[in-house]
């Protein structure tokens, strides 16, 4: 949002596209009878624009943002979130699991119901700030798709009820 209502000031925008947060990026377990195991952390690039951002402008701005995850055994998870302002903001997206760094094993892809689209309330309660939206909203996830080694086993919830929970489920998956 651009903020042009306060008199002789220069519009601005009103959040940030870019914020300073803490992040986890070593997880150590160890103890008595367990070998030491470690965890380590890695972070997509920061990518957030501003509205007069050429990539703005164009629509090709980043959409989504990374966490990947390393195990003690060395193979990689990788966590795919949503980075669009809005009620989807921060949603998983997909998660993928390698064998070490790089050979794909599996991909898990999910899909989400807009926040006003079903028998749920569109709103639960009302944001004290803009930054706060995302919290007072609820979009279900309506789809999930996991893909391993040429298999595809699906999930798309065909039925809601009031509280955004699913009551009728179809499942497949491909031959």
């Amino acid at each position: 949002g651009c903020v042009t209502h306060l008199p002789e000031t220069e519009p601005y925008e009103e959040k940030s596209p870019l914020y300073i947060t803490a992040s986890l990026v070593r997880m150590e377990r160890s103890g008595a009878g367990l070998a030491p195991q470690a965890w380590t952390y890695a972070w997509s690039p920061a990518a957030g624009s501003l509205s007069t951002d050429p990539c703005a402008l164009a629509k090709t701005c980043a959409t989504t943002k990374w966490v990947d995850a390393v195990d003690p055994d060395g193979h990689r998870t990788r966590y795919v979130h949503s980075n669009v302002e809005g009620a989807k903001d921060g949603q998983l997206l997909r998660i993928e699991r390698y064998q070490g760094q790089g050979t794909l094993l599996q991909a898990e892809r999910f899909e989400y119901a807009a926040f006003d689209a079903g028998p749920w309330p569109s709103l639960l309660g009302s944001a004290m700030t803009p930054v706060a939206a995302r919290s007072v909203v609820q979009t279900p996830r309506v789809a999930r798709t996991i893909e391993r080694q040429g298999v595809a086993f699906a999930e798309r919830v065909e039925a809601f009820d009031a509280f955004g929970r699913a009551v009728r489920v179809r499942r497949w998956s491909s031959p």
